[in-house]
């Protein structure tokens, strides 16, 4: 076997070295790449499956390793994160014979082996099904989404919230190069309200950026919003709020279009929706809801409103507003929870209902809760049967504010199958053109990334008929809308 390895190597380098790119054409180029590939691909299988079974020899200890992860490292030119995903792929595949021989035949790459493999080790029935959604050819970032699906299915979300919570810890240290480094693991709800603490003043940096001509990437601006925040928390002092009653917090929630949203609503309560009409209430202290039903005066109060637009006001002269919390920053941010409402009054999910923080994965009822009930940021939630959200139209071309929550949670990513760019740089998309209907509806709206949307801008390319993630088409592709005999009316 390792005579044919070897072989399989000098032919390899062999071609490597003729490889001329100039001489190809740009058609046989691509095909080059799909080739390499799964070699690549392949060869990658080997090396964690001769790996793991070398370190069963311990073997490293001669070497003077400290680990076997350390031998391999240094065997092949990587980190020891590196390596320590192949050790533990290669582990892996033993036990996943499904799995392992898509591996094999370059179908995987190592990084989707090593995501569908661990999902596989807590449901071992999902292997086939995570394979052939990696076939289909989906962005990583879906097969991710779609592993942690299956592993949250298959555990106890509240165990695993009080493990992360026992486990949480944030480091700080300089390196040997003088850099000052930071590393922190928690649960993804406390991670969402730093990175919302975080986004305005990312967005200034950003702003500021580019009046001064610069480029950089946006980690480069979420360091200095850190930066920032952790200034403005050490040079600014609370100020006393006197008409203030005691025990109150009336610096909770920020103020969007002239209505405070945030904090607690009217009666404490929340607003929901079911998707098939106006939202339901429930107590910030727990799961009671009321019937789904409601009377034609049954309106949601003003101040749980969703922010949809407009930049929240910022803080005047460099103080916090009274209440001692500071004001916060650049545009409002939301935080989109989606829970089904069998999950909510249950208290946990079963296969195939939806609990789970919109760009972090699925969450615990009882972090759902927390968020809720003491969340500084803002919190939208929407209560759902399936999928479905109801249609809502009004006259204005920008959609509203309960449009705008509903599109967040149907695209949480851009609405191109395969595209994973992130909700926060998405564009509302009208399919049939606003100036030659006047209507902003629901089922005829879309979110793209800026790329997709200039290319149906541009290109007349377009999304097929339907909702939620789907194949973004040419004009010339017959799944095209403009090839539809008629539109009878919403797509």
């Amino acid at each position: 076997m390792c005579v044919q390895l070897s072989e399989l190597r000098k032919a390899v380098v062999a071609y490597s070295s003729t490889f001329d790119p100039a001489v190809v054409s740009c058609a046989q180029a691509a095909e080059a790449v799909r080739e390499a590939a799964a070699i690549e691909h392949a060869a990658a299988t080997i090396k964690a499956l001769a790996a793991a079974r070398a370190a069963e020899a311990r073997t490293w200890k001669a070497s003077g390793a400290r680990s076997a992860e350390e031998d391999l490292a240094r065997a092949t030119g990587t980190s020891l994160a590196g390596a320590r995903d192949a050790l533990n792929l290669g582990r892996r595949l033993q036990d996943q014979p499904e799995v392992a021989d898509a591996a094999r035949r370059g179908e995987l790459s190592p990084t989707q082996a090593a995501t569908i493999a661990e999902a596989v080790a807590v449901n071992p029935a999902a292997g086939r099904d995570l394979v052939d959604a990696a076939r289909a050819g989906g962005s990583l970032a879906d097969l991710k989404n779609r592993c942690a699906d299956v592993k949250a299915g298959a555990v106890d979300l509240e165990a695993r919230r009080r493990d992360i919570h026992r486990r949480r810890f944030l480091r700080m240290w300089t390196g040997d190069d003088g850099a000052w480094r930071l590393s922190g693991f928690g649960n993804p709800e406390d991670g969402a309200q730093i990175a919302a603490a975080l986004a305005g003043y990312a967005d200034d940096a950003f702003h500021a950026a580019r009046r001064e001509g610069r480029r950089e990437h946006p980690d480069a601006y979420r360091f200095d919003a850190l930066v920032e925040l952790a200034r403005q928390t050490l040079t600014e002092q609370p100020e006393e709020n006197d008409d203030a009653p005691p025990g109150s917090d009336p610096g909770r929630g920020d103020r969007v279009g002239g209505e405070r949203v945030g904090g607690d609503p009217v009666g404490g309560d929340h607003l929901i929706t079911d998707g098939a009409g106006p939202p339901d209430r429930v107590h910030a202290g727990g799961r009671r809801l009321p019937a789904t039903s409601h009377s034609s005066d049954d309106r949601p109060a003003p101040a749980a409103t969703p922010a949809a637009s407009g930049p929240a006001p910022r803080g005047q002269g460099g103080k916090r507003p009274k209440g001692g919390r500071p004001a916060r920053r650049g545009a409002p941010v939301k935080l989109l929870i989606r829970v089904d409402l069998p999950t909510l009054l249950r208290g946990f999910p079963t296969s195939g209902e939806t609990c789970e923080l919109v760009g972090y994965g699925p969450l615990s009822v009882s972090a759902v809760e927390k968020l809720v009930t003491d969340g500084d940021a803002f919190v939208a939630a929407i209560l759902t049967k399936g999928r479905q959200v109801a249609g809502v139209v009004h006259l204005g071309r920008q959609p509203n504010a309960w449009q705008q929550t509903a599109l967040q949670w149907l695209y949480p990513t851009c609405a191109a199958e395969g595209c994973p760019a992130p909700g926060e740089h998405l564009q509302t998309d009208h399919r049939l053109d606003w100036a030659a209907t006047h209507l902003t509806l629901l089922d005829w709206l879309d979110r793209l990334c800026p790329h997709h949307h200039q290319l149906k801008t541009r290109d007349n390319c377009s999304l097929t008929d339907g909702v939620g993630r789907r194949p973004f088409v040419a004009p010339t592709d017959p799944r095209h809308p403009r090839h539809q005999q008629t539109i009878a009316g919403p797509p």
